[in-house]
């Protein structure tokens, strides 16, 4: 995370009392008071990776080769630049952020460059314009985007919108940028739905004709963006903070140009009078005739600058308290981890193990499977071959019948044949022969 705990670029103090220890952060004198709004001019800051397009974004719009550019992943601008120009009649200036993205630079420095970029900006951007190359985010543009989100609050998505570059990459391909959204998915659709479905593509290789219709269309789409936003720029507490740094600089500058107007007139003094009297007359080199005057000048200015001295010093405090407690919760957080890896671990080999009894007992039940199919089949088979002697049974049983029914028949036909021969034989036996009646 960026630390921004009131950092602000400090005053420079009051002559002969204190070193000059400190820089301020632009390279511009704003003769302007932040709160003096220009509705001539649009302010955009420039978001995004090194390599993703920026750089030509901005040369795009500006009209000329202010910013360096190239394809490379290496940063070829190193700090926070503000161009001004005009395109199509309108001033335009530009803020370009390199190192907002890079992930080789350390926080102090992150957090540095986005107050120079604040203080660029002031009184505040119109425009935030998110370079983004045609592909899937990284993990690093992920983080730094949630980031950035984070720091300006949600209110920066009102005067955000994405620019994509390189779309003649989708030309090739026969696609729409509509389309390339819509497979990429999330994260990509999470960012555009929080720059209120503000996003354009771009091909900064383009020339001629083709150049000029892609900048009127962009120069459009951001005049409506601040149209829509009814011509306010901006602003949040980084804002707010950097505009009253500025107006407290502004102050002790005066004070310091009248130092030196008063340290010039003390010179022109000592010429004349003599070096003594200016000398002796009090420690801060300023002569005892011109003091009271840079007393009264300096009460004015003392309150704002001991203030604002007194705001430095905690807000270093404040760093100090949030680096430790940053290193506090990371060894925590790698404990926590540490445990969390150890469990994972033991959660990992209990699922091989749950996955290996699976495996077995899935390869048990498919080989009962195999068995119960080929005891189907067997008692099919037996089945088939018992019905087929039960009917050879039943059919040799009703032979057996009818044979029986056969010899029945015969048994009796046989029993009234041998009762009629008996009868005749009887018969027979009880005729006389001969006259002679055989007993």
């Amino acid at each position: 995370m960026f630390l921004l705990a009131d950092r602000k670029p400090p005053v420079r103090p009051k002559p002969t009392k204190r070193e000059d220890s400190y820089v301020y952060l632009s390279p511009e004198k704003h003769d302007k008071s932040p709160k003096e709004e220009n509705n001539e001019e649009t302010r955009i800051i420039l978001l995004g990776k090194t390599g993703s397009g920026k750089s030509a974004t901005g040369n795009a719009i500006i009209g000329d080769s202010f910013f360096k550019s190239n394809l490379s992943g290496k940063s070829v601008t190193k700090e926070c630049q503000k161009f001004e120009g005009k395109c199509k009649g309108k001033k335009i200036v530009l803020i370009d952020t390199p190192g907002l993205f890079d992930t080789s630079l350390s926080q102090n420095t992150i957090t540095d460059e986005i107050i120079r970029c604040a203080h660029l900006s002031l009184p505040g951007p119109h425009v935030f314009l998110i370079v983004l190359q045609i592909t899937r985010l990284t993990k690093e543009e992920t983080e730094s985007l949630q980031q950035l989100f984070e720091i300006f609050g949600t209110s920066m998505g009102t005067y955000a919108m994405i620019v994509f570059t390189r779309s003649d990459e989708l030309k090739r391909e026969g696609k729409s940028i509509e389309s390339f959204i819509a497979e990429t998915g999330p994260p990509i659709t999470d960012f555009i739905k929080k720059c209120n479905d503000r996003y354009i593509a771009i091909d900064n290789t383009s020339t001629g004709q083709d150049k000029d219709r892609m900048v009127t269309e962009l120069l459009k789409v951001i005049r409506d963006m601040v149209n829509d936003n009814n011509g306010s720029h901006f602003t949040n507490k980084i804002i707010d903070e950097a505009a009253e740094s500025l107006v407290e600089l502004n102050k002790t500058e005066d004070l310091n140009h009248l130092d030196a107007m008063v340290f010039n007139s003390d010179v022109e003094e000592d010429e004349n009078e003599g070096y003594n009297s200016s000398m002796g007359s009090h420690d801060s080199g300023i002569s005892i005739l011109c003091q009271p005057i840079y007393d009264e000048i300096y009460a004015e200015f003392h309150p704002a600058e001991t203030e604002l001295y007194d705001r430095i010093d905690k807000a270093e405090l404040e760093i100090d308290t949030d680096e430790k407690n940053k290193k506090e919760l990371h060894e925590i957080n790698e404990k926590a981890i540490e445990e969390i890896d150890l469990e994972l671990a033991k959660k990992r080999r209990e699922l091989e193990d749950i996955v290996a009894n699976h495996e077995r007992v899935t390869n048990q039940c498919r080989t009962i499977e195999q068995q119960k199919k080929e005891l189907e089949r067997k008692a099919k088979n037996d089945t088939q071959e018992c019905d087929s002697k039960l009917k050879l049974l039943n059919k040799k049983r009703k032979l057996l019948e009818k044979k029986k029914r056969q010899i029945a028949l015969k048994k009796n036909e046989l029993r009234q044949r041998i009762t009629k021969e008996s009868a005749n034989l009887q018969t027979e036996l009880n005729t006389p022969q001969n006259g002679c009646l055989l007993m």
